[in-house]
Order: C-alpha cells, then structure tokens, then sequence
C-alpha cells in the first residue's frame, strides 16, 4: 500500500521541473532585452541554433532540480519502485517540454517584468491542470485506440505525472509508459514549432 505522501511525490517531481518556466523565459527574454539577439543575428545564428543551446542548459538544470527534489524526498522517508535511469528519461522529456513551452510563452513578454506578473498565469494553468497540485477528473474528448483522451493531456507535464505514478509507484517499465513518452516527444516538438515561429516573428530582427 502506498501513503498518501510517497503518492504525491511524482506530481511534486514534475512541479520542480516547471519552475524551469521562468529561468528558460527568462533567458529568452533578457538577451532581447540586453540587444543580444541582433548580434547573434548578425553573425548568422540561426533562431533554432540558439535555442538548442538555450534548452542544454535548461535540461542541465532541470535534471539537477529533479536530483535534488528526488534526495530530499528519500531523506524525508520515500521510497521508490521503479528504475532511475526511466525517472530520468521522464525529467529530461519533462524538461525539453517545459523549454519548449517556456519559448511560446517568451514570445508573448517583452519584460523580465512581464515574466514575473503576466507570466504566473501560464505557470498556474501548467500547476493545476496538469495535476501539479491536485488530482482532477478527466474531462474525456475523444478514443485513440484503448487510450481515451482527456483535456488535460493537451499539457505535457500531465505525461510526465502520470508516467512518473506509473513507474515510481508500481514499477512500470518503459513498455507501460510508452504512450505517456510518446505523447511527451509529440507534444514538446508542437511546442517547439509553434514557439520558435512566434518567437522569431516577434522578436529577432531581420538583418541584410
């Protein structure tokens, strides 16, 4: 039988990668502000150049955040079942979703300012709708084979939730989780598109 804590230790693993919201935003959108972006487009960067560098970083991060909410979790008593080279396949998908997220959301702030007030919603709608805070009902849509899509998959850190309940729970392998992996890769590279296209109509100049 699993307490009520070690059952909420997934959603709290995958609420310390969110936070990656405001430091990968936040990078995007202070080297607009500093004037950087027209160096870069000077020199023939290309958006998706930068932003891979920018996501490596971010994925460092997140990976260390995990580790870190991940030991403190142990040292208060939790235990897992399942594989930690899985738990951190998930983070790492976890995380390029939450750069890629992160991108789309930059697109939309002109401030560092705007980040830290307008910003909160986006972070509030990923916390709670993706069951970051509270288990919600499912709101079904429609079937995809045995799978019923619900509302809330539309989010990527929803997979990343329920594959993490599924393998640091019960001990799932990859072969439980593959379409909680496979809607992550599907979801983040959406993202990423749709990102980087209004990133770039919106803030790197045009040069030459």
């Amino acid at each position: 039988s699993l307490t009520e804590f070690e059952l909420y230790v997934p959603a709290l693993l995958v609420l310390s990668l969110m936070m990656l919201m405001f430091t990968a935003a936040g990078a995007l959108i202070r080297e607009k502000d500093k004037g950087t972006l027209i160096r870069l487009r000077l020199s023939r960067l290309t958006a998706g150049e930068w932003l891979a560098a920018v996501s490596g970083t971010q994925l460092l991060m997140g990976l260390l955040a995990l580790g870190l909410t991940y030991l403190t979790a142990m040292a208060v008593g939790y235990r897992s079942q399942g594989s930690l080279p899985i738990l951190l396949l998930v983070g790492a998908l976890t995380s390029l979703s939450m750069m890629a997220f992160s991108v789309l959301v930059a697109a939309f702030l002109r401030t560092i300012f705007d980040l830290v007030t307008v910003g909160c919603f986006p972070f509030f709608v990923l916390m709670f709708f993706s069951g970051g805070m509270l288990p919600l009902p499912g709101v079904p849509l429609f079937t995809l084979g045995a799978h019923t899509v619900e509302l809330n998959e539309i989010l990527p850190t929803t997979h990343g939730i329920t594959a993490l309940q599924k393998v640091l729970s019960y001990g799932t392998g990859m072969a439980g989780i593959a379409y909680e992996l496979a809607a992550m890769v599907l979801l983040t590279t959406l993202l990423f598109a749709l990102g980087t296209w209004a990133f770039t109509r919106r803030h790197l100049p045009r040069v030459g």
